[in-house]
């Protein structure tokens, strides 16, 4: 898959995180690109997953950081 449609990907769904932060009245300072990839990663979501598919594995912060590099390419 050519990066660029990866790129696009990966921004749509953490704009959706970030969407569903304010939905849930989260203040702007947590309404944040690190925050929305702390999300997906508690829902154990990739760029590929679907919303559907979302799940809630247990992970604490540091297995959510891990999940976040290799998942995201965010460290």
């Amino acid at each position: 898959m050519p990066e660029d449609s990866r790129q696009r990907r990966v921004r749509g769904r953490i704009d959706e995180a970030r969407a569903i932060l304010r939905a849930l009245g989260l203040p702007p300072a947590q309404q944040n690109d690190r925050t929305a990839l702390v999300l997906l990663a508690f829902l154990d979501m990739t760029p590929d997953t679907r919303w559907s598919k979302a799940s809630a594995p247990l992970r604490g912060i540091r297995p959510a950081m891990d999940f976040v590099a290799a998942h995201w390419g965010v460290k």
